[in-house]
């Protein structure tokens, strides 16, 4: 019995957002860096360490997708809809280019959707 592992607990699958309370996120925050976070989290599926990641150079403006790296150091392309394009594209041109796209680290980002997620009720 010592050498048999015990069996995983199952990992349930959090609920997703519909497109209206992603809306609702969109206008509830003031920041533009936030309205960008949420666009392009709920829009291109990525996860939030690659979210968080994004450099200036790794945005395709032309084809709207965003180059990220992978398991096994695999790049593969995140793509996201042209509405989503002008919140980053604004943010980086008031704000200048910094080593990602936020001036934040990806533990910030997960700090300040949490509190989001809390102050308008969100089912996670």
């Amino acid at each position: 019995m010592r050498k048999i592992d015990p069996p995983k607990p199952a990992k349930p699958i959090l609920p997703g957002l519909t497109s209206e309370q992603v809306n609702y996120l969109i206008n509830y925050v003031n920041s533009l860096r936030d309205r960008a976070i949420i666009y392009l989290f709920a829009d291109s599926g990525m996860r939030l360490s690659k979210l968080a990641n994004i450099r200036a150079c790794d945005i395709d403006w032309g084809d709207c997708a965003i180059t990220i790296w992978g398991k096994g150091n695999k790049q593969r392309k995140a793509p996201f809809a042209t509405g989503s394009a002008e919140l980053p594209s604004k943010l980086i041109s008031q704000k200048g280019i910094w080593k990602n796209i936020w001036n934040m680290k990806l533990h910030n980002i997960q700090d300040r959707l949490i509190k989001l997620a809390k102050v308008v009720r969100l089912p996670w």
